[in-house]
């Protein structure tokens, strides 16, 4: 989001230099550069305000109202890609059981994303209650904590 923010700027203060420059080097009449650069001044400003408009629209609004939803991150420890080969037959060493703070009263929609890192993972038990993932190796970066957050949408029960 911090990217996006800078490319905003960045892109709002070349559009205003580029008008700023046309409107100082027009040859033509006077009369014609005033209005055309009011044409294009006003243009810029609904363009900026249409864009910041859906930027921070949420476009779930609807979904959202209907569904509960819970989210939270995970960390997860990475994994060599040479130790996928020399670990024996430790089979729980990379499973991780995240409960939710409320109990659905069906499987709720579970989407995994990546935030800080990648690993190959796997869902592998989903309940009402929890869910486990197991990590399979091997990870980018191949040391620390790989970072995701969760999403799970459904109905709680009352």
């Amino acid at each position: 989001m911090k990217d996006f923010k800078l490319i905003e700027i960045v892109g709002a203060i070349a559009s205003i230099s580029a008008l700023a420059i046309a409107y100082i080097q027009w040859q033509g009449d006077d009369q014609i550069k005033t209005i055309i650069f009011s044409i294009t001044g006003v243009f810029f400003v609904l363009v900026v305000f249409f864009a910041h408009r859906a930027k921070n629209k949420d476009t779930n609004t609807k979904f959202n109202k209907i569904y509960d939803v819970l989210s939270d991150e995970i960390y997860v420890k990475a994994i060599f890609a040479y130790k996928k080969n020399f670990t024996g037959p430790r089979q729980n060493k990379h499973i991780y059981k995240v409960n939710y703070p409320r109990i659905f009263k069906n499987l709720p929609n579970l989407t995994i994303d990546y935030i800080k890192g990648k690993i190959n993972y796997e869902v592998i038990e989903e309940k009402n209650e929890y869910f486990k993932i197991k990590v399979m190796g091997p990870s980018k970066p191949p040391w620390g904590r790989i970072k995701l957050m969760w999403t799970a949408k459904g109905k709680f029960i009352d």
